[in-house]
């Protein structure tokens, strides 16, 4: 069993909408609620943490099967947080584009067609 407050590395096993599942040193498994992650609201746990992702953790309770675990500060999810909201933007600003494009195309058909 883990020592409240301990703090120990794990990685992330699982994205749920109410937090992330993470596989800890000793190959059990904690939850990381979403009030957990960070400071500021969090409506994303995605724009946090990432599957696969190694993460130090602090240890608030330990009950054998339960573990309830807390985001130690990590600038590596900070830097996660900013390259997913940016590749996000670039994505939807793709798909504006492209929209754009289809209904110029569309508007100059029309317009050519009508004498």
């Amino acid at each position: 069993m883990y020592t409240v407050g301990e703090v120990i590395n794990g990685v992330v096993d699982g994205i749920a909408e109410f937090g992330a599942f993470v596989e800890l040193e000793d190959g059990r498994t904690g939850l990381i609620h979403i009030s957990e992650i960070a400071d500021e609201y969090v409506e994303q746990v995605d724009d946090y943490l990432g599957d696969g992702e190694e993460i130090e953790v602090r240890v608030n309770r330990d009950q054998g099967e339960k573990i309830d675990l807390t985001l130690e500060n990590n600038p590596n999810s900070r830097r996660q947080n900013f390259e997913h909201q940016l590749q996000r933007y670039l994505e939807e600003a793709e798909k504006s584009r492209q929209d754009y494009t289809a209904w110029a195309r569309q508007n100059l058909e029309e317009n050519e067609e009508t004498p």
